[in-house]
């Protein structure tokens, strides 16, 4: 009975120790975790993303997650859609407005797609990136947002979690209001 629980606590430390390995040796740089690095980033009007930024947070999260680490999927995921948003701008020489619109239009496009929630992506991008709310930053977040969750259901259309709920009766209203809910 306590050899399958061995994996409970082997194979999360093999995945830290994975993503360990993968940025000190293959990456051989620092890597921010999370979004704070990047609203930084952006408050300081320092949008030029790295390219490795692209493919990096996916890989190492992949590593931890993949092996049963307690870290989310959402900062990986913002970080490396602004970073593909950031690396085309540069790639097209836009100026530095445009360049943080196509930062946040990557940011909502990859939490549009891992939520299927593309508004509240659109909120999100207004909110937390883009310190200067314009009309004309409306459409392209828009798209970019419902494309990100189109995409994403092109190749992945059944829920991923089937999670059994239990339907509410009006005996548990009491307890909803005990609870605050």
């Amino acid at each position: 009975p306590t050899q399958g629980r061995i994996g409970f606590v082997f194979f999360p430390i093999l995945g830290v120790l994975l993503t360990v390995l993968y940025i000190r040796f293959i990456l051989r740089r620092k890597l921010d975790v999370g979004s704070s690095g990047l609203i930084y980033a952006v408050s300081r009007k320092r949008v030029n993303l790295p390219k490795h930024e692209m493919y990096s947070h996916i890989i190492s999260s992949s590593l931890t997650v993949g092996l049963g680490g307690s870290v989310g999927l959402e900062a990986p995921l913002v970080r490396t859609g602004s970073a593909i948003g950031s690396n085309l701008a540069q790639l097209l020489r836009v100026g530095r407005n445009k360049q943080t619109l196509f930062l946040a239009c990557g940011a909502a496009a990859g939490m549009a797609a891992i939520f299927n929630s593309p508004v509240a992506a659109v909120i999100f991008a207004f909110e937390v990136l883009l310190t200067d709310i314009a009309l004309y930053s409306f459409i392209p977040l828009l798209i970019a947002a419902a494309t990100g969750a189109v995409v994403s259901r092109f190749f992945y259309y059944e829920q991923l979690f089937y999670l059994p709920t239990q339907g509410w009766s009006i005996d548990t209203i009491p307890l909803f209001m005990l609870l605050g809910v």
